[in-house]
């Protein structure tokens, strides 16, 4: 090995140490102090027989179980629905946000589902609300 090979390796041994022993700052703060999402239902099935014209609103709760304030980003939903508000501001420890949705008739008679999605800066980054229905033909 020549002394250029020797250290190309020791600049890759002192990455991995300080990437492995966790020595690299990447802004999050305290680790204990982080917000997480607790949806108060993450699957609903509407008992509701939606017809063409209908739109039925669902709110979903959700509470911030951890220790830090927790914020809502990028909230949006599958076609055929919609989100009408939610939480903008940072929700903090032990209280509760919501998430408002319309879900409407489109173009297609049968089951559905719809998702709505949305990030946050807490603990788990992405979620995954699902709401599942019939349309029903006139």
């Amino acid at each position: 090995m020549t002394r250029k090979d020797n250290y190309i390796i020791l600049i890759i041994f002192t990455l991995l140490h300080v990437e492995v022993n966790g020595q690299v700052d990447y802004g999050v703060g305290d680790p204990f102090a982080i917000g997480i999402a607790s949806p108060d239902a993450s699957n609903l099935v509407l008992d509701t027989l939606l017809t063409k014209n209908d739109t039925i609103y669902h709110t979903f709760k959700i509470k911030n179980i951890g220790n830090g304030n927790l914020k809502l980003t990028k909230v949006h939903s599958s076609l055929g629905s919609s989100v009408i508000d939610y939480t903008a501001d940072s929700i903090p420890s032990g209280d509760t946000g919501i998430v408002k949705v319309a879900v409407f008739y489109y173009n297609k008679y049968g089951p559905f589902t719809r998702v709505i999605e949305f990030n946050c800066d807490g603990k788990f980054k992405f979620y995954q609300l699902i709401i599942k229905g019939y349309i029903k033909e006139e």
